[in-house]
């Protein structure tokens, strides 16, 4: 992405801020105000009983397909940078994976989600943090001076207020970053779930406005040790992969110290409870309650 467009992408992370808040002072109120366990029940009450069952029906076969493709890419990575060498089957570890994740998600239900998936972030931030630090230090270089030169070649252009036919123009990134956070959170119950368990609807909109104004740092982050990535390759004469996602995985196996490969695998696998244990959570509470007609008072 940063080689491509620099980091263009905040200009549509400027547009989650305020997706963010409509989620919090439109959807949040009305799914308080209904008590809703799963967001889907809104549409049954509002609509009938086949629109609820067909929304939540829609949402078990994305979220079944878009969880499977993403453990099954996280383990297929895993498989060919960590475990391969070892001789660990890939059915050996999508299993023991799987079974973590049954595991402590059906013990503790939500509140063990919340729990782990502040741990799995803080440890995945940390091993992004600490590769960009290694990578510094790689580059015998300060923070400052690989910012001066990551600025030097380009790769820091933000704002395109100009060619509203490009697809980094400032307008269409801005309204595509409102509106994907109200689609892709406000009206998904994986993403919902957490919100829908705070004890106010205060509590609710206080965790969503916050939630979104972490992507600001946090994709300065990002898109930061994206840059000095290319900067560390081109320094050393690396012909990088033509998929900017496959740029990190080549570096940490091919060109960087053992400890950059073992945290890339770290936060991989981090990133991979995240999101597996999460859509667990939200698929059982939709097929009980959307699916199965079970009220959430029922224990």
């Amino acid at each position: 992405m940063v080689r491509d467009s620099g980091f263009s992408y905040m200009q549509m992370v400027l547009g989650f801020l305020l997706g963010y808040v409509i989620i919090a002072f439109v959807l949040l109120p009305i799914y308080y105000r209904h008590g809703l366990s799963s967001i889907y029940e809104f549409l049954t009450k509002r609509i009938g009983y086949s629109a609820g069952k067909t929304a939540s029906a829609f949402f078990i076969i994305s979220k079944l397909s878009g969880a499977a493709v993403r453990f099954y890419v996280v383990v297929m990575i895993l498989d060919k940078l960590v475990l391969a060498p070892y001789g660990i089957p890939v059915y050996i570890s999508s299993l023991v994976l799987t079974i973590m994740m049954w595991f402590y998600t059906r013990k503790g239900g939500i509140g063990t989600i919340i729990h782990t998936d502040v741990l799995q972030t803080i440890c995945m931030l940390s091993c992004i943090v600490a590769i960009g630090y290694l990578t510094l230090r790689a580059l015998d270089m300060s923070v400052m001076e690989s910012l001066n030169i990551v600025r030097e070649q380009g790769l820091t252009e933000c704002f395109n207020m100009t060619g509203w036919d490009k697809g980094d123009y400032f307008w269409k990134m801005f309204l595509s970053g409102i509106f994907i956070p109200v689609v892709m959170t406000g009206l998904d119950q994986d993403m919902m779930q957490k919100n829908l368990t705070c004890k106010s609807l205060k509590d609710a909109k206080k965790d969503m406005i916050s939630y979104g104004m972490c992507f600001v740092p946090v994709n300065l982050i990002l898109l930061f040790v994206g840059a000095i990535l290319l900067v560390y390759a081109g320094s050393q004469g690396i012909t990088l992969p033509a998929k900017g996602d496959e740029i990190l995985p080549y570096l940490a196996a091919n060109h960087m110290s053992k400890m950059v490969m073992a945290l890339f695998t770290l936060g991989l696998v981090s990133a991979a409870f995240s999101s597996a244990d999460s859509a667990l959570a939200s698929l059982t509470t939709t097929i009980v309650i959307d699916q199965l007609g079970k009220t959430n008072d029922v224990k």
